[in-house]
């Protein structure tokens, strides 16, 4: 993905109770978009700070807050 100037971006995801594992995108090692996303590709920060490419997602069906974070 060609991104011009790296820019963190931050996503719905990390605060999803479907995360890791629990949705169609993180399901499987395809990670195709979830159709009906509002989504964006971004750099995301994960893990010790590495950068990934990936999407920032701003809308989601199968989005349900995890009660832990606002």
């Amino acid at each position: 993905m060609a991104m011009g100037r790296a820019q963190e971006k931050k996503t719905i995801c990390w605060t999803c109770a479907n995360a890791c594992g629990g949705c169609s995108w993180s399901d499987h090692w395809k990670h195709e978009p979830v159709p009906g996303w509002k989504a964006e590709k971004a750099l995301l920060r994960v893990d010790r700070g590495e950068m990934v490419e990936s999407y920032s997602v701003i809308e989601c069906p199968e989005y349900r807050p995890d009660g832990e974070r606002k």
